[in-house]
């Protein structure tokens, strides 16, 4: 077998090579959306610990191509070189998803469990490494084998073949997911074709052995293909260690899993459990308080929750005359009706029940109706999907929506004797919430904690003597929720202990723009785990915001002091412009860029709630809009303007963009446009395609001032895409675990526009190449006569 790095025949150099890197954007960008589904449902729907995912991803892929870069420095790249590396892409993606699935057996994890930051970190490493080191040698072999006799525009050629395969394959990509097609089976598909550019004319092996290895690779592929149902199913079992799994369901809001533990079937979504049946002790708990808090309820809404027993408990209720059962999962219905017994869903069809299958948050948000009581039976606000149901914005909603004497009612972990200062601190976030937008707010304590609220001050009531009166007037068959346990849990002594440690508890307000919970969740994770990191969290909560951009103008200050004169040779002669402008752009772009979408994400997720059916089409848009910034930047560059002053236009552009958005969003998501779900989506596309489109232009543009300033192809292309990627991982890192959990979002868009300004005056007061003339008109070319 011959050198994996032999030079191409002449022929064959500028035919094949294109289509590869095609093939290439559209399968890495493939493989990264069916991973991050999978990771997404690993980290119980966890939009933050889906950007460790990310980060994890960006550190290898950049690894692999600062070695793919000095690899390919001073050897020919051959069709067949770039067509074997995506061939061991095709068998690595389907491995690697099949491995995720499987890993809470392997690891023997407890079924709902959910993973810290610090383990989701480690297994997202370890589960990318080999795929993404594989795929990093990629980018840079492919330049150097798309070289031809003049290296200016290569590497944002070959970026742009890269962006427009990516964008391309993710459209198909999220055609046949919308369609229904099983990941892994998509995984085996995409790798089987990836196989089969390898036998092609122009990248066919040039020996027997290979021509083997090629084979058996095409065999294997396809016969595990065939089997790709039942492999799905092994995979899926894996999934649940010491659980009977009884059936999946695909949503646009996550994965639905339905499994049995002895005579209970328990109901999880995104590996985070919802409820279970039967469950007489939640059932009775988490409706019973609520309505007992009203003196008679006849409307009743009900969001989430009812299939565990929730809808008959209220039906119990003398007087009743509606229920409106609201399911945040409407998919979730027909997976319980599949499963349970019919008894189990009987409820459903009396005739005071009106099942509506509808987002809640959306629901209360557009409905006409108002009710005496409002029941949450959510999951707790561990993800942006379900924050959106535990915020000031959405408890004024419910406010609208509730009779002048209505209660509002939901629960939270709590303890059984005392809570912990960090609990406290999570506990205290939803009481301060709430009595942002009711006049009178009550907190009994327990397992779960339970918040009452009421737009009717004196309204609600805390003796156990008033509630059991009312609950004997009923005439209710409790089990639980009996005269023991009300004096029992709501002893007056226990109850002033809970609400004189939330009230005294100073935690802020949570918002849609500024999700809280994300910060206690992250302090309560790391508390199990790493204290250093979690008092690192504790000792930056406190500072004011604006020590983090008088950091970033101190260091700017420092980087144009550094480079403010280029660099001499021992006679005093000038050399070639410093590198370290256009790599600290690249650096800034790559963490701005990721920042941005991750944002965007989140935002999509608070907005319209299905980020998890539709992750692809953003990440299509976003890499669609880089497609088009890299392809038309070496056209603008050697037409028009020149490379140093498109830099500035576009990461001045990118200032804008941040900027505008942190001062605007409140007033943006108010617009009633975006209360379409189709306007929506096109909006945020949108937005990710000009983010993208600006990101492709920066990374096109500082390679060809890279190139001016004297480094060879191969190392600037992989430097600079390595460089990318580490601005990338700063970008999810910081997101993940403190921007978005400190700041929110309008702050970190504020702060992500001073760093682009960073990057933007030190490129301008430090970046212009050698000789380039220093007319400001310049900068501006539809008013300058030359062209460069």
């Amino acid at each position: 077998m011959g050198s994996p790095l032999t030079p191409a025949p002449p022929e064959l150099r500028d035919h094949f090579r294109p289509t590869l890197v095609l093939f290439y954007g559209a399968a890495a960008l493939a493989a990264q959306v069916l991973l991050l589904r999978e990771f997404l449902v690993l980290a119980q729907g966890n939009e933050l610990q889906l950007g460790l995912g990310l980060w994890a991803w960006l550190w290898w892929t950049g690894l692999g191509s600062w070695a793919g870069g000095h690899l390919a420095s001073s050897r020919s790249v051959s069709p067949a070189t770039l067509a074997g590396l995506l061939a061991v892409l095709g068998f690595m993606l389907p491995a690697t998803v099949f491995l995720t699935r499987i890993i809470p057996t392997l690891l023997q994890l407890p079924a709902g469990q959910v993973l810290s930051p610090l383990k989701a970190g480690l297994l997202f490493l370890v589960l990318l490494a080999p795929f993404c080191l594989v795929s990093g040698l990629f980018f840079p072999l492919a330049c150097q084998g798309l070289r031809g006799s003049q290296t200016w525009g290569t590497v944002g050629r070959v970026y742009f073949l890269d962006t427009l395969g990516a964008a391309v394959g993710m459209g198909f990509l999220q055609f046949l997911l919308i369609a229904g097609y099983p990941s892994l089976a998509l995984a085996l598909g995409l790798g089987l074709i990836l196989n089969l550019l390898a036998i092609l004319p122009p990248a066919a092996p040039q020996s027997k052995p290979r021509w083997v290895i090629t084979g058996l690779s095409l065999l294997v592929l396809g016969g595990l293909l065939s089997q790709n149902w039942q492999l799905e199913a092994l995979s899926r079992r894996g999934q649940w260690p010491q659980q009977s799994l009884l059936a999946i369901q695909e949503s646009p809001y996550g994965l639905l899993s339905a499994t049995r533990t002895a005579q209970q079937v328990n109901f999880f979504e995104n590996h985070l459990w919802y409820f279970s049946y039967p469950d007489p002790l939640n059932a009775e708990a988490n409706v019973q308080y609520g309505l007992l808090q009203h003196p008679q309820p006849q409307r009743v809404l009900l969001i989430g929750g009812g299939m565990g027993g929730a809808v008959a408990q209220i039906l119990q209720t003398p007087g009743l005359t509606a229920l409106d059962y609201v399911e945040l999962d409407p998919r979730l219905i027909g997976l319980a009706q599949r499963v349970l017994p019919q008894d189990a869903t009987q409820s459903l069809r009396d005739p005071r029940v009106r099942l509506i299958h509808q987002d809640g948050r959306r629901f209360i948000k557009y409905t006409d109706s108002t009710y005496d009581l409002i029941l949450l039976c959510l999951p707790e606000p561990k993800n942006a999907l379900l924050n959106r149901f535990y915020t000031r914005e959405f408890f004024q909603e419910v406010k609208a929506r509730l009779q002048p004497a209505g209660v509002f009612s939901f629960g939270l972990s709590g303890g059984e004797v005392s809570l912990s200062p960090w609990r406290a601190q999570y506990l205290a976030l939803a009481y301060h919430t709430l009595q942002q937008v009711f006049p009178e707010v009550r907190v009994f304590p327990g397992l779960t904690v339970r918040f009452f609220a009421s737009p009717q001050p004196g309204l609600l009531v805390s003796d156990p003597a008033v509630l059991l009166s009312r609950l004997q007037t009923r005439g209710l068959k409790l089990y639980y929720v009996q005269e023991y346990y009300l004096y029992d849990e709501l002893s007056p002594s226990r109850q002033s202990y809970v609400q004189q440690i939330l009230a005294q508890t100073e935690t802020g307000i949570n918002t849609d723009l500024f999700p809280r919970c994300y910060y206690y969740d992250l302090i309560l994770s790391w508390t199990e785990e790493v204290a250093g990191v979690r008092n690192l969290l504790l000792k930056l909560g406190p500072l004011p915001f604006w020590l983090f951009p008088a950091a970033v103008v101190l260091v700017t200050i420092w980087l144009w002091w550094r480079w403010r004169r280029p660099q001499t040779t021992g006679t005093g002669d000038l050399t070639k412009q410093r590198p370290g402008p256009y790599l600290y752009n690249v650096l800034i772009m790559g963490l701005s860029a990721m920042a941005l979408e991750i944002t965007l994400i989140i935002l999509f997720q608070i907005q319209l709630g299905f980020l998890y059916g539709q992750l692809g089409l953003l990440m299509a848009a976003f890499m669609l809009g880089m497609g088009i910034g890299s392809g038309l930047t070496p056209r603008l560059i050697s037409d028009q303007i020149g490379a140093w002053r498109l830099s500035l236009i576009f990461q001045g552009a990118l200032v804008l963009l941040a900027g505008a958005l942190g001062l605007v969003l409140p007033h943006l998501l108010e617009l009633p446009w975006l209360n379409w779900e189709g306007y929506a989506q096109a909006c945020f596309a949108l937005i990710l395609g000009g983010v993208g489109f600006l990101a492709g232009g920066i990374f096109a543009s500082q390679a060809e001032l890279l190139q001016q300033s004297g480094t060879k192809l191969a190392i600037s292309a992989g430097v600079l895409y390595a460089l990318d990627l580490v601005g990338a991982t700063l970008g999810t890192l910081g997101m993940s675990l403190v921007a978005l959990p400190l700041w929110g979002l309008r702050q970190t868009l504020l702060l992500l526009a001073v760093l682009s300004l960073s990057a933007l005056f030190i490129l301008f007061k430090t970046g212009r190449p050698i000789g380039e003339p220093r007319r400001p008109e310049q900068l501006f070319p539809l008013n300058c006569p030359e062209k460069r």
